[in-house]
């Protein structure tokens, strides 16, 4: 058992957790700064290593660590959404052990009591002793945004960014080195098909035309609650809409099928592009603008 936070090794398909000083992220150059007498230590290194005392000359260590590893802290709150450990200590009355944790999900008790001690590490859970044994349950942060009961959901947002996001940066090299997009290699799919096969997203334009899930369309709505707006995407996007999301303001919030390259626009009086033309290239991004401009109502302005 851990309670702490800890310095962290690697070995082929498995990591371990040892006890030290907490530490935020991974250490590159943890043997270097344990062989130390700690008393010669200077101050706290302001790389962001929380906690963390840095030999006195190895402060730019200390960034490249934090720099090189962090996608190590990333992967645990993904693989942790993931397994739906945060979802089932939300829904239990109280703590849970190891043991109830691995069985109740089906996966390996030495790999969950891995998993739980890095999360307590980045104050993601916590654990107390009871009865000499160790539970763990929620933080305030876990419960409120990586539950998916929470009152503030974002579990959703951090697996698309896992599974899409992710994937698509590890390809930078190759998008610099081409200077090309890389969603093949990333996802099997060509750029033209990207939103049919992964994204389920396409614009949010909103005002009247809007896209993805609506919840761009819901937080204008609620900004301007005399607003009418159209959600506007291909039809696959807009049917999982209306099938998952459910609008209290249906009179005011609308959902339309179409291709914003082609297809008759809604006629807004306003409409924004939100997380779009970075998928496009600019030829495309510069059609889809005038298209949209095109679309505006002229005598509102």
């Amino acid at each position: 058992m851990h309670t702490g936070g800890g310095l962290w090794d690697f070995s082929i398909g498995e990591f371990w957790y040892r006890r030290t000083e907490p530490l935020a992220v991974p250490s590159a150059c943890s043997e270097t700064c344990d062989s130390r007498n700690q008393d010669d230590w200077g101050p706290p290194s302001q790389a962001g290593l929380e906690g963390r005392r840095v030999p006195p000359g190895e402060e730019n260590c200390g960034l490249l660590e934090e720099c090189s590893s962090t996608f190590v802290v990333t992967q645990v709150l993904f693989a942790t959404c993931e397994l739906g450990v945060f979802d089932l200590l939300a829904e239990v009355p109280e703590a849970l052990g190891l043991a109830a944790v691995a069985a109740r999900l089906g996966v390996s008790s030495r790999g969950t009591e891995l998993l739980l001690d890095a999360c307590v590490s980045l104050k993601l859970l916590q654990v107390e002793v009871r009865r000499e044994k160790a539970v763990y349950e929620n933080t305030e942060l876990a419960s409120t945004y990586l539950a998916r009961a929470s009152p503030k959901p974002q579990q959703d947002m951090l697996l698309y960014a896992s599974r899409t996001t992710y994937l698509g940066w590890g390809q930078l090299a190759a998008a610099v080195r081409d200077r090309r997009n890389q969603y093949l290699k990333a996802f099997g799919v060509p750029s033209e098909e990207l939103f049919t096969a992964i994204y389920r997203g396409g614009t949010e334009c909103s005002g009247r035309p809007s896209g993805g899930s609506g919840a761009v369309a819901k937080a204008c709505m609620s900004l301007y609650p005399g607003s009418q707006i159209t959600v506007f995407d291909i039809p696959d996007v807009v049917q999982t809409a209306n099938r998952h999301f459910s609008f209290p303001e249906d009179e005011r919030i609308g959902l339309c099928e179409g291709d914003f390259f082609k297809d008759c626009l809604p006629e807004p009086d306003l409409g924004i592009l939100a997380r779009v033309p970075h998928d496009w290239t600019d030829e495309k991004c510069s059609h889809l603008l005038v298209r949209t401009y095109q679309a505006c109502k002229t005598d509102t302005w």
